[in-house]
């Protein structure tokens, strides 16, 4: 076992400890593992999986996990979560159209505001500093 890995055993054995103190249980099923690296500094020979407890199945790591709404990837480049809203967005905008006639301009204003707006607004600042491909893909 590498350092990696002992330091990554201790650390959720302190998770483990935390979540049993206050009433938690740790779910294999809803558990999700990211193992995050620098595109530039790739290195292949990264965790596969990770035993949760003994006797039961290994976690799987993931090319892309979600975490209150936001998807993050294994290189933190947030274009997952830019598509993700970009498809949202563009979805709400369709519905809209095919209701548009039948609503006034302030009805209208309010649920773009609501439907759309709201999602671009949700943790924007992660999105601070994004190339300009993905601010492109919002901004359309």
């Amino acid at each position: 076992m590498t350092n990696i890995e002992e330091a990554l055993m201790k650390c959720l054995d302190e998770i483990k400890v935390w979540m049993t103190s206050n009433k938690l249980k740790l779910n294999p099923d809803k558990t999700e593992v990211l193992t995050v690296q620098m595109k530039k500094n790739f290195n292949p020979h990264t965790i596969e999986a990770i035993q949760l407890d003994s006797g039961m199945e290994p976690v799987e790591t993931s090319k892309v996990v979600k975490s209150l709404g936001v998807l993050f990837n294994e290189h933190l480049t947030f274009e997952e979560h830019v598509n993700s809203i970009v498809k949202c967005a563009n979805v709400h905008l369709r519905n809209l159209r095919v209701i548009a006639s039948k609503l006034d301009y302030e009805l209208k204003r309010q649920l773009i505001h609501c439907l759309i707006f709201s999602k671009l607004d949700y943790c924007n600042g992660l999105l601070y500093d994004l190339p300009d491909c993905l601010i492109r893909k919002l901004q359309k």
